[in-house]
């Protein structure tokens, strides 16, 4: 190998452009933020007005996220518009960009070491030029993504296996929910019995501080959890410019004022604190795992949207309680509830071990990307991981 040369000196980092609220639209090119970045299903907003080229996106393009979540992709949904906190690596000639995409990946480590116990939660120009790595001849460099591409999409592929059992029983859950509802929210609640919110839910009142406890986050998937027992991100800070908070107990009901529309509601697997823009409720008579499933799908689904305000484009603000209680939901028997809860129920113990194992599987990509890019595994006898 060369000497180790700083990635400033392998490839041009591109910034993307801020989007103002007002500026995004129904059509036009899709807008790539550090969420399209790492979840393709996640929803996007969309710009119709001039991009300059610089900020355009196409497939194949090396995508590094540098504040936040750190990740890398090459963009392969499409023409884009690339959102600010979002670079566009351009590698210089003699550099893979496959390779160079696995070399980043190798020195994330480092960067949130470098982030981490500073008031910097972002990767700067600086750090740039100061993180270095070898670089090997533009052969090995191709031998290098072929390989890891190959073993990385194996350990890819496990992890699919692995949560496809999870989502099947899932989908049966959702599929006896629906059963309760309609496709027209309007209609639905008109035609079937149904009764306010409020009338199902109390709203707990806990003031507390944030020294009080771990802090809870709802996340987009529906898991409600204390941020240290979470492995990975997904979810809208609601915490960090305010001062107050309020208490959470395990089982309690929670529904994200800002983020609930995307499907953060669920019910807390842990104690401890959360921002005052959550609601933190307590089922009156019935299953809170049930009542949490179902607010979920039908806020994914653009039920509660009938019933809040907008916050933000594309967004829906159910902070106000007092209207948003007053959201019509079906009524459905304690007994239907509880076979249902229990099915939710059920399914943790199989979210747990899933967890643990993606967690592994997470830190064996890590492993063997910093191994074969650092040279320290000879992938000409390296065996197949999965």
């Amino acid at each position: 190998m060369t000497a180790a040369r700083s990635l400033a000196h392998l490839a041009t980092f591109v910034n993307g452009r801020g989007f103002r609220s007002e500026e995004r639209s129904e059509s036009g090119l899709p807008i790539v933020r550090i969420r399209q970045l790492v979840d393709p299903e996640a929803a996007v907003d969309f710009f119709d007005g001039p991009v300059e080229e610089r900020h355009r996106v196409n497939n194949g393009d090396l995508i590094f996220s540098w504040s936040g979540t750190l990740a890398t992709r090459l963009w392969d949904r499409g023409p884009a518009a690339l959102n600010q906190h979002l670079f566009n690596v351009h590698p210089d000639p003699g550099v893979d960009k496959v390779w160079l995409r696995w070399a980043i990946e190798s020195l994330l480590p480092t960067f949130r070491g470098m982030m981490h116990g500073s008031a910097m939660t972002h990767i700067t120009n600086e750090m740039l030029r100061q993180v270095k790595i070898a670089l090997p001849s533009i052969e090995e460099q191709r031998r290098l993504a072929e390989f890891l591409d190959d073993q990385v999409g194996r350990l890819d592929r496990a992890e699919r296996a692995y949560t496809w059992l999870s989502d099947l029983h899932n989908e049966r859950i959702d599929a006896l929910i629906w059963s309760f509802l309609r496709p027209n929210p309007d209609s639905s609640m008109k035609q079937s019995s149904h009764t306010q919110m409020r009338r199902q839910l109390i709203k707990m009142v806990r003031p507390a501080t944030w020294s009080d406890g771990d802090a809870v986050t709802a996340f987009r998937n529906g898991q409600v959890i204390a941020r240290s027992e979470r492995r990975a991100d997904g979810y809208t800070e609601a915490s960090s410019q305010q001062s107050q908070a309020q208490g959470v107990e395990a089982g309690d009901l929670v529904i994200h004022g800002l983020d609930g529309f995307a499907g953060a509601i669920g019910t807390s697997e842990s104690d401890g604190v959360c921002s005052p823009a959550y609601h933190v409720c307590q089922v009156r008579d019935g299953d809170a795992d049930f009542y949490g499933r179902l607010l979920r799908l039908m806020a994914v689904n653009g039920y509660l949207s009938l019933y809040g305000g907008s916050s933000r484009e594309r967004a829906v603000d159910f902070r106000n309680w007092s209207s948003f209680s007053q959201t019509p939901i079906p009524v459905v028997s304690v007994e239907q509830q509880s076979h249902i809860g229990e099915m939710i129920r059920a399914l943790r113990p199989l979210g747990v071990k899933i967890a643990q194992l993606q967690s592994l599987l997470d830190e064996r990509k890590q492993a063997l990307v910093t191994a074969a890019i650092s040279g320290h595994l000879d992938i000409t006898t390296a065996r197949a991981v999965a």
